[in-house]
């Protein structure tokens, strides 16, 4: 076995490794005590075995869907030892860009993988900064990093089991650090630095480019895409409310939502269009279900966007907030119910001003 085979499964070997990494950090970090909020925890238990069970299962379809198509254009290969052959395969295949190609290679593929885009690069990574200073959360780009390597409903469950800790396992505070405390909640929610409303809007930008960008350019836009999800979570925080933007919270979430309407807003009519297209009406739930199971890659990022959106709603409607927002009938309206991408900042948005 040559150096490249080597280091190919390598690479393989590592990516494992990170993720039971990263598990192993955020789960160090977590304050594991039996405070209150029990049903609530059990739930996104429950939802994180759930999520990362069903994900996974057509992740490693898809990775043994890759195998045997390229095996079956490298027929000689088929006389190597097994692990060879795995090697060959692994240096011969860019598994992130093929599986990613497929998610966005039509407007049927893009109805779903879109939402996820949104989600991750809009409301969550919002969610993410806000949620993680407020409540003090340690790591929270390693929570990012866990939904790119894993996937988004893993990682934002195991978040909302951060929260829930964190809520439950606060002490007794003297008054001065209820002061503070309440003088970092009420910036938190106030202002959000400069950073993270460039990143946000940015890669809202490579969202909106990707499904539409040639050969040549779609991996460099996807990789910006993740890297700038990564850079307002590693920042600094602001250290004053000079240092702010002036933006608040709730006008990026609002921000978040238009845009996030706009681009659903346009993949729906190409969804459409395509649906109407190939069936000669527009049948468009039947044709995205088809699409949803047509590929093991398309369903493991379709299937998160499901686990995701089941997740969120579920966090919603166990936050104390929710029953003075008038979020239910929101959440209940055939227009909410679905896109996680902008159902979640506008719901965002509502609890913030409860807040």
């Amino acid at each position: 076995m040559n150096s490249s085979q080597q280091a190919a499964l390598a690479i393989l070997a590592s990516y494992f490794i990170v993720i039971l990494t990263l598990f192993s950090l955020i789960f160090a970090t977590i304050p594991w005590r039996n405070n209150g909020n029990t049903w609530r925890r059990c739930i996104f238990m429950l939802l994180t075995t759930a999520s990362l069970a069903h994900t996974w299962y057509y992740m490693f379809a898809f990775m043994k869907w890759s195998f045997d198509d390229y095996e079956s254009s490298h027929l000689a290969s088929t006389s190597s030892q097994y692990l060879e052959r795995i090697a060959n395969w692994l240096v011969d295949t860019a598994l992130f860009e093929q599986a990613w190609a497929r998610v966005c290679a039509g407007p049927l593929n893009w109805w779903w993988s879109e939402q996820i885009c949104i989600y991750t690069a809009g409301a969550w990574t919002v969610f993410l900064v806000v949620e993680g200073t407020r409540h003090d959360i340690k790591h929270v780009w390693a929570y990012m990093f866990l939904g790119q390597v894993v996937a988004i409903s893993v990682a934002s469950n195991v978040f909302y089991l951060a929260l829930l800790y964190a809520k439950s396992s606060d002490g007794p505070v003297t008054a001065g650090q209820r002061a503070a405390s309440s003088h970092s909640r009420a910036t938190s929610r106030s202002q959000g630095s400069g950073i993270l409303v460039l990143c946000t809007s940015l890669s809202l930008v490579t969202v909106a480019l990707t499904p539409y960008l040639s050969q040549y350019w779609f991996l460099p836009n996807l990789l910006l895409m993740h890297v700038l999800l990564f850079i307002p979570l590693l920042a600094p925080g602001p250290t004053s409310e000079k240092r702010e933007t002036g933006l608040s919270i709730r006008t990026l979430y609002s921000l978040v939502t238009v845009l996030a309407i706009f681009l659903r807003g346009r993949t729906v009519y190409d969804a459409l269009y395509s649906a109407a297209a190939v069936s000669k009406q527009a049948d468009l739930l039947p044709a995205l279900w088809k699409t949803l199971h047509e590929h093991p890659a398309q369903a493991s990022i379709g299937w998160d966007v499901v686990w995701t959106t089941i997740s969120f709603i579920f966090w919603v409607m166990s936050d104390p907030r929710f029953k003075d927002t008038g979020l239910l009938a929101m959440l209940a309206s055939p227009i909410m119910v679905g896109p996680v991408g902008f159902l979640a900042p506008a719901t965002l948005r509502c609890l913030e001003e409860s807040s």
